[in-house]
């Protein structure tokens, strides 16, 4: 993870990272190293000029072919908001029409529009991470770098799963949790 201010050469010395390691791997492969797998860059800032720079083009929520083994990766966190919840909340309604009983809480949920989301602290950056972190797992890449700064305090990000926590333990206790079910 590349950490600094917005406006101080952070995505610059990100994407030279992501292409340094690019052009050095007919050099001196690694022995653990597999020609199919290549390095991610990702950027969490929607107005980043990592796009600009490398020479493609932005399309958030895929990765984009930078050169033979980098991709870029711009990720925006109100899409990322809304494409998850859209999903979960199709869940929750097809579990509502198949379920014997009815739970009201469930109904209530699924009515919520994920912009109403936005405002619960730590869920952009939760899903920032969780982006991220199905990137990692994938097995797609070699090596990802992320460059964070668009993130106003980078720290917060990786606060995120705490402070989500501790906002569903204030409005859903676990004593409530658990006598529910």
């Amino acid at each position: 993870m590349v950490l600094g201010p917005g406006g101080s050469g952070i995505s610059v010395v990100a994407a030279a990272g992501a292409l340094r390691r690019d052009r050095g791997r007919n050099r001196a492969r690694a022995p653990l190293a597999r020609p199919d797998r290549h390095t991610l860059l990702i950027t969490v800032d929607r107005l980043s000029p990592t796009p600009d720079l490398l020479g493609v083009f932005r399309m958030p929520g895929s990765s984009v072919a930078v050169s033979s083994g980098v991709h870029l990766l711009t990720l925006d966190r109100l899409e990322s908001l809304e494409k998850t919840w859209a999903v979960f909340a199709e869940l929750l309604t097809a579990g509502i029409r198949g379920a014997k009983t009815r739970l009201p809480v469930l109904a209530t949920l699924a009515g919520i529009d994920a912009a109403e989301l936005a405002a619960l602290p730590g869920v952009e950056e939760f899903l920032l991470l969780r982006r991220i972190r199905d990137e990692a797992t994938s097995g797609t890449w070699e090596r990802i770098v992320v460059d964070l700064s668009g993130v106003a305090d980078p720290y917060s990000l990786l606060r995120a799963p705490t402070i989500l926590l501790q906002a569903l333990e204030r409005l859903w206790p676990r004593h409530r949790r658990l006598a529910a079910g």
